[in-house]
Parts: structure tokens; C-alpha cells; sequence
């Protein structure tokens, strides 16, 4: 590094190849050409471990940086431990001068850690080592300040550069170490003795002790003032936490508002001791949602709302940058338009961002007000006061969520009818052949003096809906067997018979199930060949019998 620092300067004296140099010169030659002989004693092992196994070994990496007036350095070594033995290891380093271009000591100590940086970086991928901690070490708390601090408060060279030390390292792996035990700068400074480059291959003596012994920081505040850039402006309104979602209209959540503020109003009128009416309903809820519009867009549009109150520009990556925005007398953000000075609207509309809840609360108002219908006219409602992006679409949302456009668009769907029974479908069959039994009365009728009661079976066939009725004169089931038998004698015989559960008709069935195995010859030459099936709907569900249940209400 010393005779790069030589031939450095050499250039900086402008004299011709061929001129003799400088006296000044002539002695750091000589200086150094009197260090070469040493060369020959100089020996690096190449075996980063010796004798011990890699496996077995805890190992870190420890890179020292340092920077002067004339060079910059970054040294890095190996510190492995096994078995409570310590081993340092030279593994790389990198020197450079300084740029022919003065630069302050801090931007060389800061390029001197990127330099550092970068060797830790090259030195981890061409190494197959699982490294147990990795240690960069400097001795400017410039840089330290800078790397603990935000990037962009600094200048352009600063801010890169520190950008790309916290792309390649973590700001925990930094520390402090007094120059004096900072080995990075034997390599920036001219040393006079030889004994001190031996320092240089055998590493910094405290990293044989334990972490404990380290050097570290008598104090932990680090301020800086260099490299700040001049115009750095940061500003930021910190608005009311309102949680707004927990309201569900518009109307509720400005009520609320105004007597947050009448309540604040009174405290403050308490303590000024001050006696003002703050009983004016209209005003206090214009003023609320002034406040809220306000809350909101220092909230939403911080930087728009700061650059148009110090009578800047509003930056292009912004949404609203092409708008006219301005600030009314109630300090909320508006939107000069063309319309403005049209008499009965105001003189610009308010800019409030898409995806806010309170934005969504206000169209839902107004699709309210106009009956969740007219979406024309909502839309050119809100935009009369109101400049909300992309408002279509969130209307469009807020249609779709409505409870109430979702009932009064809903359409019936038919159900799936199941196929229909057997006896509904007799084809080429005669009438009666499948009908269904129910009685309806009684009826009264007049038997000489006497008033009795008659109930009439009625017997409808389930193809045709054709109606027999047979007048039976109790409810018993030898009656239900008589009614049945004139039927048959009438119609034709059926082969199936659904009917309810009705105690005669359960007594009819037991007839023409076992009543037919007794040995009387007539019953049984008059049912066993009629072949007659009997079924009754399942209890409690008289729905089912609706193709003739309809005829005896």
C-alpha cells in the first residue's frame, strides 16, 4: 500500500516521465526500498485451520476497516475456537488510495466499511464454512451514527453508500474499536518499525479473549451532523385515532363527532372560564365533518396535504398530482373545477381517497337518500361535493353488499320436483283404477222423525281426478266395506288405494289382509280375486294426500 500511496503522489507533482523527483519523494523511496529485505520473513500458512477440524471448530468472521488522508482498508480474518482455544486466521484483505479528488476522512471511513462489506460478502460465498457470528469492526462512530440513522437525511454519497451497506450486512454486526487496536490501519498509515505489520498476519490480540473483553462504546448516543442534507423537511400531523368502523352510517358517525367536539369545546370554555352558547346543532355538525374530512385526509393524502399547505407542488408518484388542489377556509383539501363560481355549489370539491371506510359510509348514504335506486343520480350527487376516484366501482361495491337491493333483486327458484308416482301416470288404464279414500261431513239427514248423521266417502282416481262419492253411515269399517263394495259394484275394481291413517281405513285393510284366510266361501270368492292394494301415508302428513284431500275441505 505504500508504494501505491508513493506513485500516488508522484502524479499529483505533475513532473515528466523523465524528470527527477522531488527530494521529498526521493526519501520515501528509499524508505521503502529499505522494508523489502524483510519480505523474505514474511510467511501466510495456507491452512486456514492447521491441524483442527472444521467440523468441530466454532468459527466468525471478524472485518476491520479504516481510512486516512492518503488510503483506505479492510482486512478480514478467521477467529476459531475449539476445545477453549482460540486461533486467528488472516483470510483477506483489500487497500485502496484515496481519489485524487479530496474527500472528508467520514466519506472515507464510509467507503472503507462498504469496502469491508464487500470482502465479507466474497469471503462467505466462496467459503463452505457455516459461520457462527460475522463482526465488522470500525473506528468512526460517523459511520456507525450514519448506518443507526434513516438514509435519506444524508446526501447522495451517504445514502447510496449506506443503502448498500444494509443490503450486504445487518446494522447489529457493527461495532466500535479504538484506533489503536483498529488493524486496518497499519495499511492507511506510513509505520515506521517493522514489528508492527506483524500485527497485520496475526490479528488484533483482544479477539483471543472472550466477547466479554471486547472493546465497546463508553456511550451509546450517536449524533451527527455531517452529510445532512440542507432542505431536509420532515413533516407529519399525527391525525385523531377514530375508529370509524365501528359506525355503520354517516349520520351517526358526524353526530358522534359533534359531541366529541361540544364536549371538548365545553372543557376548554370551563377552563378560560368563558360562557359561549355551543348549542347550535346546524353548526356544530358542519363543523364535525369538517374535522372528520380534515382527520381523513391528513390521514390518507399526509404529503399532498403538506406540500399544498406550504405552497408547494404535489410530488407525481401522487394520485391527485394532476388535479388543481387547494385548501378552503375550513382547512380541508379541495379540487378546483370549471363549475366553481356556478351559483349553489361550493367553491371546490372535497378530495377523499376510494378505499376509506368514512368514503364508503358517504355513498352508502347517498344510495340511501334516493331509495337504493337511480344509481345515475347518486353518482352525480356525490360528485357535486365530492371528488372520489373510481367512484362507479365503489358504488357498484356497495350496491353488491346492500341487504336491501339484495332482496328486492332476488328472484324465486323453483324447486326440483321429483318424478311422479306410479298412480299418477296410469296410461290405457281405466278410470278408478288408482284412486285415493277420504270421508268428509257429517252430513245431517232427516230419516222420518228422526235426524241422523251420514258421512260421504269420497273416492277420486288419481289419473283422471274423476269423484265418486258413496254415502256411508258411520264411521266404522264394516260401513267403509259397504261404501267400498258399491263402489267396486258401480265403478271398476282398483288396484291400488291410498288413503290417511283414519282407524277405518286401517280396519278396511286388516279385513282384506286376514279377514280373507277365514273359510267363508262368499267373502272369499268377493275379495280374493280382486287384487287390491291398500297404502296409507306416512303419520303426521297429510300433505301428501293433496290430490284428494283438496275436494273435502
Amino acid at each position: 500500500m505504500y508504494l501505491k500511496i508513493l506513485l500516488q503522489q508522484v502524479w499529483r507533482s505533475k513532473i515528466d516521465w523523465d524528470e527527477e523527483i522531488p527530494p521529498n519523494l526521493q526519501d520515501m523511496w528509499q524508505s521503502w526500498l529499505s522494508f523489502l529485505p524483510l519480505i523474505e520473513n514474511v510467511q501466510i500458512p495456507r491452512c486456514y485451520f492447521k491441524n483442527w477440524h472444521a467440523k468441530d471448530c466454532r468459527v466468525q468472521i471478524h472485518v476491520f476497516v479504516d481510512a486516512g488522508e492518503d488510503a483506505y482498508s479492510a482486512v478480514a480474518y478467521f477467529r476459531i475456537e475449539q476445545n477453549n482455544q482460540i486461533l486467528l486466521s488472516l483470510v483477506s484483505a483489500n487497500s485502496k488510495v484515496a481519489p485524487l479528488q479530496p474527500l472528508s476522512i467520514p466519506r472515507l471511513e464510509l467507503q472503507a466499511a462498504v469496502t469491508g462489506a464487500r470482502l465479507m460478502k466474497n469471503i462467505i460465498a466462496q467459503h463452505e464454512i457455516d459461520f457462527e457470528e460475522c463482526y465488522l469492526w470500525t473506528d468512526s462512530k460517523t459511520v456507525l451514527a450514519w448506518l443507526d440513522g434513516d438514509p435519506r437525511r444524508y446526501q447522495q454519497y451517504v445514502m447510496f453508500r449506506i443503502a448498500e451497506i444494509c443490503e450486504l450486512t445487518e446494522a447489529r454486526n457493527w461495532r466500535w474499536v479504538p484506533s489503536i487496536l483498529n488493524v486496518a490501519d497499519i495499511a492507511t498509515k506510513r509505520q515506521h518499525r517493522p514489528e508492527t505489520y506483524t500485527q497485520w498476519f496475526e490479528g488484533p490480540k483482544f479477539l483471543k479473549l472472550p466477547p466479554a473483553d471486547w472493546p465497546t462504546e463508553t456511550t451509546n448516543e450517536r449524533t451527527v451532523t455531517e452529510e445532512l442534507r440542507p432542505r431536509f423537511l420532515h413533516m407529519r400531523r399525527e391525525p385523531a385515532r377514530i375508529n370509524y368502523e365501528y359506525f355503520s352510517k354517516f349520520n351517526r358517525l358526524t353526530r358522534a363527532i359533534a359531541c366529541w367536539l361540544a364536549y371538548k369545546r365545553k372543557l376548554i370554555n370551563k377552563i378560560r372560564k368563558s360562557k359561549e352558547n355551543t348549542n347550535q346543532l346546524a353548526s356544530q355538525l358542519n363543523e364535525a365533518r369538517m374535522f372528520l374530512y380534515r382527520n381523513i385526509q391528513q390521514e390518507c393524502y399526509n404529503e399532498e396535504y403538506t406540500a399544498i399547505e406550504n405552497g408547494h407542488h404535489v410530488c407525481r408518484s401522487s394520485p391527485l398530482w394532476r388535479l388543481q388542489l387547494f385548501l378552503n377556509d375550513q382547512g380541508v383539501l379541495c379540487v378546483r373545477d370549471r363549475a366553481s363560481r356556478f351559483t349553489g355549489t361550493p367553491e371546490g370539491r372535497i378530495a377523499l381517497p376510494t378505499q376509506h371506510w368514512v368514503t364508503k359510509l358517504i355513498v352508502r348514504h347517498y344510495h340511501g337518500k334516493y331509495y337504493h335506486m337511480n344509481h345515475e343520480t347518486t353518482v352525480n350527487e356525490v360528485r357535486q361535493k365530492y371528488f372520489i376516484p373510481k367512484l362507479r366501482p365503489l358504488l357498484k361495491g356497495i350496491r353488491r353488499d346492500c341487504q336491501q337491493c339484495k332482496l328486492s333483486s332476488a328472484r324465486p327458484i323453483a324447486p326440483l320436483m321429483v318424478p311422479l308416482p306410479r298412480a299418477r301416470l296410469g296410461a290405457f288404464k281405466p278410470a278408478f283404477t288408482y284412486v285415493g279414500v277420504d270421508y268428509f261431513g257429517p252430513l245431517t239427514v232427516i230419516d222420518g222423525r228422526k235426524s241422523l248423521k251420514r258421512w260421504g266417502m269420497l273416492i277420486t282416481c288419481l289419473t283422471m281426478r274423476a269423484i265418486s262419492i258413496e254415502i256411508v253411515h258411520s264411521l266404522t269399517t264394516n260401513s267403509c266395506l259397504m261404501g267400498l263394495r258399491r263402489h267396486i259394484s258401480r265403478r271398476v275394481t282398483p288396484k291400488e288405494i291410498y288413503s290417511d291413517n283414519g282407524t277405518n281405513f286401517r280396519g278396511t285393510d286388516a279385513f282384506l289382509r286376514d279377514k280373507l284366510q277365514l273359510d267363508d266361501a262368499k267373502m272369499h270368492r268377493e275379495f280374493s280375486q280382486q287384487e287390491i292394494s291398500w297404502y296409507f301415508n306416512p303419520p303426521s302428513a297429510p300433505h301428501m294426500g293433496g290430490a284428494w284431500e283438496r275436494y273435502t275441505v
